[in-house]
């Protein structure tokens, strides 16, 4: 069977299935934003790896280079703040056409450093190879206090789920990109939501400070859509999620420059590459979550509730969306 009939989730659970390694330093392995390995009693690593493909997840004609760097370093790093840990170090993997001009190479070399210089962490290794078209893989190892470790499985009946951000703004800055190309990143009008996806930020500070502070029963980061995400929360956590789309917050951007509001939750439910953190933490957390809002400048918002009832129920203006809230980016499946 052609694998564009499976899935990526498919495939990501034969290989767990296949990889089921029994191993005394493995906290966790296959299933989270990170895999978790003991370094102490006290200290574990953390480890994840993505991949950038020219033609899958960026275009050159609306791609900077620069941008193009330090992107491929936030993604990873995403996952390390969504586990609640530290990023520590980061390996690159270049595949590169032959024909490709080193001014490129270089440029998008200065925003991996921008990008490690600004997340604190430094660059040990990597690997450059010949290719048909412009990839970039990037390995991130962090670290984390071992019962401080923020997974997506721990969710309960009763929980408030919360987004940090406005969801949706990427896929939003994407379609502005293709509709105007990079003229669009000097618009004072949508420059915002063109640069989140472009140049998005893993919320680290926030993810640490919400796991510390005891904060997080379940948490992962927003790169595939609200909807599938939350998902893959729930699923871990064997549990289910109401979500109220009016309670969802939106950017100025997102209400000027979408017309309908179905356009409008279509991104903001499905879209992808936010880097936002979903997380969810017990009832009367109100207060605390604010403070750790604050300090960092951002938005946190309640959205939804855990439910024992499997599956995300939406809701909008107290009626059921008849959606599928397995819509989301998924690769294989066209």
């Amino acid at each position: 069977m052609k694998i564009k009939k499976l899935g990526e989730d498919h495939i990501i659970d034969r290989i767990r299935k296949t990889f089921q390694t029994q191993h005394p330093r493995i906290i966790k392995s296959i299933g989270d934003d990170a895999s978790v390995t003991a370094i102490t009693e006290k200290r574990c690593l953390l480890l994840t790896i993505d991949s950038l493909m020219e033609g899958v997840h960026f275009e050159r004609a609306y791609t900077p280079p620069y941008y193009l760097g330090r992107k491929a370093v936030s993604v990873s790093v995403s996952d390390i703040a969504a586990m609640g840990g530290t990023p520590l170090f980061l390996l690159t993997a270049m595949n590169l056409p032959e024909d490709t001009e080193f001014e490129l190479v270089e440029e998008l070399y200065r925003g991996i450093k921008d990008s490690t210089t600004e997340y604190g962490m430094h660059l040990v290794g990597g690997n450059t190879s010949r290719a048909d078209c412009l990839s970039i893989t990037t390995t991130v190892v962090g670290e984390a206090e071992r019962p401080k470790v923020a997974y997506r499985a721990g969710a309960r009946p009763g929980d408030v789920i919360h987004i940090t951000g406005t969801p949706g703004d990427s896929a939003l800055g994407l379609e502005i990109l293709k509709e105007e190309g990079l003229a669009a990143v000097e618009k004072a009008s949508c420059r915002k939501v063109v640069l989140k996806h472009l140049n998005p930020v893993a919320r680290v500070g926030p993810a640490r400070a919400l796991a510390e502070r005891g904060l997080v029963s379940a948490m992962v980061d927003a790169s595939d859509g609200l909807l599938r995400d939350l998902g893959h929360l729930i699923e871990q956590s064997n549990t289910g999620a109401i979500i109220e789309c009016e309670r969802i917050p939106l950017s100025q951007e997102m209400k000027d420059h979408t017309e309908t509001r179905e356009h409008k939750l279509k991104l903001v439910l499905t879209g992808g590459e936010d880097y936002e953190l979903i997380f969810t933490s017990p009832p009367g957390k109100r207060e605390d979550i604010l403070l750790v809002a604050r300090r960092f400048d951002i938005t946190i918002t309640p959205i939804g509730t855990i439910t024992e009832k499997r599956g995300i129920k939406v809701l909008d203006r107290g009626k059921e969306l008849r959606i599928d809230t397995r819509q989301g980016y998924q690769h294989f499946v066209p």
